[in-house]
């Protein structure tokens, strides 16, 4: 009987680990979304076109994504 318990405990406590460990890389990239909204204007878009808008919106991400790389692989600019 205490080894059920026991059992059913450690897959509640590493449910709740993964649980945390989700929320974590989620909050991470909201904020790089956040980043990308505020930082290079990605709220500000105004193109005409539809391809035009999916250019902007991929080029931004490419920034953002070269600048993580930037930073991670120490570059100086």
């Amino acid at each position: 009987m205490k080894s059920i318990i026991v059992s059913r405990l450690i897959l509640v406590f590493c449910f709740i680990n993964w649980l945390f460990r989700q929320y974590n890389e989620r909050n991470h990239i909201e904020g790089k979304f956040g980043q990308a909204k505020q930082g290079y204007g990605l709220n500000n878009i105004k193109a005409k076109l539809s391809d035009t808008s999916h250019s902007w919106i991929a080029t931004i991400f490419f920034i953002t994504n070269l600048v993580r790389f930037a930073e991670l692989n120490n570059f100086q600019f």
